[in-house]
């Protein structure tokens, strides 16, 4: 058979005079009739006009060497170089049949745009193109079975069979995405370097919507089932079963999405099976059983979608195949509330939380904790995209356990994936467990990335492990603001890893610490105690874990690895910073200073590493003013900016305020009080506080007890409080029993200040004690409670509790039962019943019989009350 091998540049300069079309002038009302070949090449002579199909086109014997509508006409460089197709081409739901597109004999250096359509900025629908054979070179770029790139247009009810191979960015039906994609399907084969996905290649800002993908992809980096990558854009409710395979080092490899930059996939799934893959970037894996379950696609009953149950993946509904329209719709709401500012939905239990992370349209919502959260058993998939606010009260939830392996999703981990313009508050996140594999980013134990937005009284104790972008709380706040936090545990990656956070862009951070040591092994880059590299604000805050690189490791500092154009002030850090071999840019406090400015920080911890090793700073290129290290405990001589100092010297005052720097008790640099400084102390941070773990009630009891009213009494409480076996404070208060709930402030008759144990050494700030009553109704006995937390700050969740059985009444741990024991010793039979309020203010006896004089009662109720 002979092939005509069709030079398009030719064919479009002779498409005005030698082709026409069957019918229409091109308006929208009366478009333009494709009927032959010639004519779908004669779409060229006007790509502006409108378009419709009126009968198959079978391209058999023709191969082109460009896209046959708007291709790129100069190969000479990467860029696309022609006109885009600009207004609209109805397939009115024929097909044009075996397209064959082969660069083989091109001898400009960049063939590429490759695909029926080279560039699409209009609309192109109701279509199919089966068997298309779009083959480029190792350099082409940008290929696809129905269009190659689709900038800002529409394309919708389209599918695509066949095979596209060649360089990068190339998908079964458009290699680049920058506008829409909506009910269309590829079933073809995909093969290249990178950027390859089965259905597109790469989602720029674009939206993919209701889309599937069967066939196989194979190539380098960053391939997907669906799409190989993802920036900015949205991904929802698609699926894909094609196999995906990559070269033995290949990064970026997903059942669904190779690789997911800043965009949003949502309610999306891939055949863990088929694929071979049980990682993506987006989506959630499931088996083939499962994919041929209506149940699995929960949300998808808007008619788009159909299913043969048992037997079959979804199929969209034009396609007519076998089987019912899916009616699976979002799961409901096990939580109460309205989801409104004044009535919040309200989130008290583990069945809640899973409940709001599969409900898309409340996150934008409202919510509030009104419990402790256990987590433990629970793989749990975090809220992918919160816009809403999240109160959580001061409880806490513990035990959140999120591993890729479980639940398929490689990135964007925490108890919400990402947080974009909303407000969360008040959660402590305990014993957190958030561990990614070797290509993971974006992982806190609370949000894996913050857009914009507040994140103010939380706090993490978390285990993080991933690759880059990890933080203990965050692990990348853009934009947005963090403030009384704090953070401990571990985090262990390879690239911006941090205790608060890994990457600050823009951001700011006030007020907040960290106790977390970091890992980051050979190759490592940019890890600080407080954050990895920051572009942003750093105020307020010190941190105190170690920070640890492995060979050729560099950019490591104790509070920032680099300071990029930002700005670091009034903090310290006290925790060690070492590398391994070749290890470059250690600072005690800042590791490489580029363009940033550090003003009023210290560091005191020892730095070890090859080259570029300072006290404070490694490198700078910056600014440091009125910055300190200690040469004898940091071990360290030199320094890029800042002045070293003894220890003696750095634990004295007038050190710092001759700097300028703003003591409490001191008015002539200022009123805000930022520093205080106990003695033998280095300078700590005024209201960045710390209650210290292991503190205990070691003694509560009630001494004695007065009536003052009818039914109010004044109690006297014995409390001591201990730390480690020390006394740290003991004393007796005098509390009257309304309200039941009492608080005290620091510094009372209990001298409940400074604790030993918190920042460098110490604790400062107000401590509040709760004293609660409490009578439980069965046989337990009257319970009195204390709680010690610490007042504004963000360790105001750290709470001690303490229950005890006092002695009252006269009698030794009077209950229930000895209540009507004792009542029918002075009653005999006349009392039928005894009842009493929780607060044990009045009770009822019912009485029954003869007999009972009045003296009798009253030398009753004196005994007990």
């Amino acid at each position: 058979m002979c092939t005509l091998r069709v030079s398009l540049l030719a064919a479009i300069a002779a498409a005005g005079i030698a082709f026409g079309f069957a019918a229409g002038d091109g308006t929208v009302n009366n478009p333009y009739q494709i009927s032959t070949p010639d004519h779908l090449e004669a779409v060229n002579n006007d790509l502006s006009a409108h378009y419709v199909l009126t009968n198959d086109i079978d391209l058999s014997g023709r191969t082109y060497e460009r896209a046959v509508i708007a291709p790129d006409t100069d190969y000479s460089d990467a860029g696309f170089n022609g006109t885009s197709f600009s207004c609209s081409f109805d397939g009115a739901g024929y097909k044009i049949l075996n397209l064959t597109i082969d660069t083989l004999d091109v001898t400009e250096n960049y063939p590429g745009y490759l695909g029926l359509f080279g560039k699409i900025d209009g609309q192109v629908v109701n279509f199919g193109i089966e068997n298309a054979l779009i083959t480029g070179g190792d350099d082409s770029g940008h290929l696809g079975g129905l269009c190659a790139m689709n900038s800002g247009g529409a394309i919708e009810n389209c599918y695509a069979t066949g095979s596209v191979s060649g360089g990068s960015h190339l998908g079964g039906v458009c290699g680049y995405n920058g506008g829409t994609i909506t009910n269309c399907y590829s079933t073809g084969s995909v093969s290249g370097d990178y950027k390859l996905g089965g259905l597109c290649g790469y989602n720029y800002e674009g939206t993919i919507e209701n889309c599937y993908a069967t066939g196989s992809v194979s190539g380098g980096d960053s391939l997907g089932g669906l799409c190989g990558w993802n920036s900015n854009g949205t991904i929802e409710n698609c699926y894909a079963t094609g196999s995906v395979s990559g070269e033995d080092d290949a990064d970026n490899l997903g059942g669904l999405c190779g690789y997911n930059g800043n965009g949003t996939i949502l309610n999306s799934f891939w055949d863990r099976d088929a694929s071979g893959m049980i990682t993506s970037d987006g989506g959630k894996p499931k088996s083939i059983d499962k994919m041929k379950t209506m149940t699995t696609f929960i949300g998808w009953n808007d008619g788009s979608w159909t299913i043969d149950e048992g037997n079959d993946h979804p199929r969209l509904a034009w396609e007519n195949a076998q089987g019912s329209v899916i009616t699976t719709g979002l799961p409901t709401k096990t939580y109460s509330g309205e989801g409104t500012e004044e009535k919040p939905f309200e989130i008290s239990d583990s069945q809640d939380l899973v409940c709001l992370s599969n409900r898309l349209p409340d996150w934008d919502k409202h919510f509030v904790l009104t419990n402790d959260i256990d987590m433990q058993g629970i793989n749990y998939y975090p809220i992918t995209t919160f816009s809403g606010s999240f109160d959580g009260s001061g409880f806490k939830i513990s035990n959140l356990q999120i591993k890729s392996e479980n639940i398929g999703l490689r990135s964007y981990l925490g108890l919400f994936g990402e947080i974009y313009g909303g407000e969360v508050r008040n959660i402590e996140i305990q014993s957190a467990n958030i561990i990614g594999d070797e290509n993971s980013r974006y992982i806190g134990a609370l949000c894996g990335r913050k857009e914009g937005g507040l994140i103010k009284n939380c706090y993490a104790n978390s285990n993080i492990s991933g690759k880059y972008r990890l933080g203990s709380l965050c692990g990348y706040n853009s934009s947005g603001t963090i403030t009384n936090c704090y953070a401990k545990g571990s985090v262990l990656g390879k690239t911006y890893l941090g205790g608060i956070c890994g990457l600050n862009h823009s951001g700011t951070i006030d007020s907040c610490y960290a106790k977390s040591n970091l890992s980051g092994g050979e190759n490592s880059s940019s890890l600080g105690g407080l954050c990895g590299k920051n572009s942003g604000t750093i105020s307020n805050s010190y941190t105190t874990g170690f920070v640890l690189g492995g060979d050729y490791s560099n950019g490591l500092g104790g509070l920032c690895g680099r300071n990029y154009d930002g700005t670091i002030s009034n903090c310290y850090a006290i925790g060690s910073v070492s590398g391994g071999d070749d290890s470059d840019y250690l600072g005690g406090l800042c590791g490489f200073n580029n363009d940033g400015t550090i003003m009023n920080c210290y560091a005191t911890g020892s730095v070890s590493g090859d080259h570029y090793v300072g006290g404070l700073c490694a490198k700078n290129y910056g600014t440091i003013m009125n910055s300190f290290w200690d040469k004898e405990a940091s071990g360290m001589n030199p320094s890029a900016g800042g002045t070293g100092l003894t220890t003696a010297e750095m634990q004295a005052q007038s050190t710092f305020t001759d700097a300028g720097w703003d003591f409490a008790g001191e008015a002539a640099n200022g009123e805000e009080d930022i520093w205080f400084m106990p003695a033998g102390s280095y300078p700590l941070l005024n209201g960045v506080t710390d209650l210290k773990d292991g503190i205990e009630i070691a003694q509560l009891a009630v001494a004695d007890r007065r009536r003052v009213g009818r039914s109010e009494f004044e109690y006297d409480i014995t409390l001591k409080l201990v730390n480690g076996g020390g006394d740290i404070s003991s004393g007796q208060i005098s509390l009257a029993a309304t309200p039941a709930n009492i608080e005290i402030a620091a510094g009372g008759s209990l001298g409940l200040g400074a604790l030993a144990g918190g920042q460098a050494g110490f604790s400062t700030g107000e401590l509040t004690l709760r004293i609660d009553r409490s009578v439980r109704t069965d046989e337990s006995r009257l319970t009195w409670q204390a709680e010690l937390s610490r007042g504004p700050g963000p360790a105001s969740m750290e709470v001690v509790t303490c229950s005890f059985e006092p002695e009252l009444f006269g009698e030794a741990g009077l209950g229930w039962p000895e209540l009507m024991e004792l009542a029918e010793s002075w009653l005999g039979e006349g009392i039928a019943d005894v009842n009493f309020d929780g607060e044990v203010n009045y009770i009822d006896l019912a009485i029954i019989g003869d007999g009972l004089d009045m003296e009798d009662f009253e030398n009753f109720a004196d005994e007990i009350f």
